[in-house]
Order: structure tokens, then C-alpha cells, then sequence
């Protein structure tokens, strides 16, 4: 939802056949670990760490702090940085989700050390898990592979967590 208080979708006035494209967008709309890199900072960190979610999480916390980078509507559509309260963590610390914030903060702290002064990756790296990650068609990637993608207004489409939704190159 991204901050948006209602919710929001793209709904088809038509069935779509097994294999047609329902949505074009340029590649250069495509925030993918490949794309990333293409900032040099991001390009110096993917020296020493090439998590996909790292480096896009990275890129989009450089965009959203320069107006001219190209993913800097994108990172800007994404919704404001939200912090969860001191209370709302203590009290998920005490649920069965406990090991998974322990690794996520974990995560972020080794994140930190490599890209020291983005404060928002905590932010970022939200965006990129809440967006897809979906097989990739072509493009030298197997097409059982999945990579992250943050694609403008892929995340608003319904669609059911086992359907057959594919990014062609």
C-alpha cells in the first residue's frame, strides 16, 4: 500500500490468455540488482556484497535523496520512511517473529557498515521485500530464477500469491 490509506489496485476489463503481456514498461523503469549498480556507490559496495536486496534497497535510498537519479519518482511513490515505535517492537520481540526482526536488524546492521550515512535502508529494504520477486524470462537468467524487482505498478496488480506472473527481458 505504501502508505496510501485506501487500497488501491489495477483491475483488467478483460481475461488475459496464458502468456499475454498485460503490462509494458521500458526497462529503464526497472529497479533490479543489475540496475543498481549502475550508481557508482552501489557499484563499490556490490564489490563486497551482491545481495539483489542490498543493492536495490541501497539505490533506492541514493534516489530518493537525488532528485535526478532515475528511480528517484519511484523511490519518491514508495510511501515516507516509518520507524516502528520502541512498544511495537518490544512487543513483536515477544511473538514467534522474534528470530526473524533478530535477523532482519542483524541484517541492516551488517548493511550499515557497508554503506554508512543511509539511514533509510531499513526503509528501503521494506520497499524492495513488499515489491516482487518474481522468474525472470530470458535476459540470460533462468527462467525458474527469481530476482527482486521494484517495477512501478506490478505491486498494484491482484493477484493470487500462486499465479503464473513472469518478467520478460
Amino acid at each position: 500500500s505504501y502508505g496510501m490509506a485506501k487500497e488501491t489496485g489495477l483491475f483488467a476489463r478483460r481475461a488475459y490468455a496464458a502468456g499475454e503481456v498485460a503490462l509494458a514498461l521500458p526497462s529503464k523503469l526497472i529497479l533490479t540488482s543489475e540496475a543498481a549498480v549502475e550508481d557508482g556507490v552501489v557499484a563499490k559496495v556490490a564489490k563486497k556484497n551482491r545481495d539483489p536486496l542490498l543493492l536495490c534497497a541501497l539505490r533506492l535510498c541514493r534516489a530518493r535523496s537525488r532528485p535526478a537519479d532515475c528511480f528517484s519518482a519511484l523511490a519518491a511513490s514508495l510511501g515516507e520512511v516509518t520507524e516502528w515505535t520502541p512498544a511495537f517492537r518490544s512487543m513483536l520481540a515477544s511473538t514467534s517473529l522474534a528470530p526473524a526482526l533478530e535477523a532482519a536488524e542483524a541484517e541492516l546492521g551488517r548493511w550499515a557498515k557497508l554503506a554508512p550515512g543511509h539511514e533509510a535502508l531499513a526503509w528501503a529494504r521494506g520497499a524492495v521485500l513488499r515489491s516482487s520477486k518474481l522468474p525472470i524470462k530470458g535476459g540470460g537468467a533462468a527462467s525458474s530464477e527469481l530476482e527482486f524487482f521494484v517495477i512501478p505498478w506490478v505491486d498494484l496488480l491482484n493477484r493470487a500469491a500462486a499465479s503464473n506472473v513472469s518478467v520478460r527481458r
